[in-house]
């Protein structure tokens, strides 16, 4: 946790109390909900704006198109590509839409059909070439910004003119960070990886990361606090070495940003940090919502959904081992998924798991404030979200994966 929220309660409090109607919020479908008040905290430096369940729970339901209004790589006769390992995906005018696959290492656009426009990159370690190929949220709609990590290389492309210019992370002495974002002057927001606990611990761990927004020199010019690291499982085998992975719903570290906020959340909790792109004073945003308890049919879908993968008896046992019933959390994290739309507004999905065909999105304002609930499918992960369409990547039962276009009404 940041520092600021350190020992809070025994720091001086000042409170603004603010009373919101459905009516100021512009959400005619919480007229049923009464009016509701929000205390705004200062905790040592830090605004905490706890947000009741009563006006987390009343907002407008902004609907999505019965179907996806563009689908891309499904698996029928005439279809002319399906897809593998899709790792970003980007609104662009006129319909199109631009995606990155790290199976084939190329930047493709398709047009509003669906027809291919152009496909750009490929396996290696010159000009436009990668080991590893990874979208990242730009700030700045002009460009794409790429990352490889295994060459620990950012690739700058123009949409339209094939420009590209490569930033070497390793060069500028930054090679262990890990860009999250592009800012629209070319700096990132990227992680700064802490140590987990000694290897000789068994269980889940927990370390602790850093977000920092790195120049095009490669120095740090903003800080956004240590947060909580990604989970991760640790087990000492039968054979006296250690065993790890990831352990069931972890906790996770995410993060976005545009050129005005960075929102910082480790998912266990309902809890957001947004600080302003300088590095300034965080505030805090407490949603009162309730967390799922896991169960034990929870545990034996998510079993076997990780066995039926698994391809030799040394595996199976491995994630046997690493799936025994005290990884599991007692409840599912806050949340799973979070972005910044392109009208500035803050998107988070509750957690779901594999037994879920239905997921719920929570957009919020830049206070905090809840504007509205979204469905999407269980197993549809958003990448970019415009004012009227979402993009991103569907994932099928036995792991196909299509690029879909959802169109979206705010309400």
């Amino acid at each position: 946790m940041p520092k600021s929220s350190l020992n809070g309660a025994n720091q001086p409090r000042t409170a603004l109390y603010v009373t919101l109607t459905a009516l100021a919020l512009g959400a005619c479908a919480r007229s049923e909900a009464p009016p509701v008040q929000v205390v705004t905290q200062d905790s040592n430096g830090v605004a905490i704006t706890p947000v009741p369940a009563s006006l987390a729970q009343h907002t407008a339901q902004w609907q999505t198109s019965p179907r996806p209004i563009l689908t891309l790589g499904e698996p029928l006769p005439g279809s002319p590509s399906q897809y593998y390992r899709i790792s970003g995906v980007r609104l662009l005018p006129g319909g199109r839409v631009m995606f990155s696959t790290d199976a084939s290492k190329q930047l493709l656009t398709v047009d509003s059909t669906g027809a291919t426009v152009e496909a750009r990159g490929r396996m290696g370690r010159g000009p436009f070439e990668f080991q590893h190929l990874q979208m990242l949220k730009s700030a700045d709609t002009s460009v794409v910004a790429l990352f490889d990590a295994l060459q620990r290389q950012v690739t700058v492309l123009p949409i339209d003119a094939f420009e590209p210019t490569a930033i070497s992370l390793a060069a500028l002495g930054v090679g262990a960070t890990v860009p999250l974002a592009r800012f629209a002057d070319g700096s990132l927001l990227a992680r700064r990886e802490g140590q987990f606990p000694a290897p000789a611990e068994e269980g889940v761990v927990r370390g602790v990361d850093t977000l920092v927004r790195m120049d095009t020199a490669g120095r740090i010019v903003a800080r956004y606090g240590a947060h909580p690291a990604d989970e991760r499982v640790l087990r000492l085998n039968a054979s006296g070495g250690l065993t790890g992975g990831r352990p069931p719903y972890r906790r996770q570290l995410l993060a976005d940003a545009d050129d005005s906020t960075v929102v910082v959340a480790a998912s266990g909790r309902w809890e957001l940090w947004l600080y302003p792109v300088d590095g300034g004073t965080p505030r805090q945003v407490r949603l009162d919502l309730p967390r799922r308890a896991v169960n034990a049919a929870m545990r034996r879908q998510y079993r076997e959904r990780v066995l039926r993968d698994v391809r030799d008896e040394y595996g199976k046992r491995e994630w046997t081992m690493l799936s025994g019933d005290d990884v599991f959390p007692r409840e599912l994290p806050a949340f799973d998924q979070l972005l910044i739309d392109r009208d500035g507004a803050i998107w988070v999905r509750e957690t779901v798991t594999l037994a879920d065909t239905e997921a719920q999105w929570i957009v919020l304002d830049r206070s905090g404030l809840p504007l509205a609930r979204v469905r999407l499918p269980a197993s549809f992960t958003a990448f970019d979200v415009h004012h009227d369409r979402i993009a991103g990547v569907w994932v099928d039962s036995l792991g196909g994966e299509q690029v879909q276009v959802w169109a979206l009404t705010r309400r």
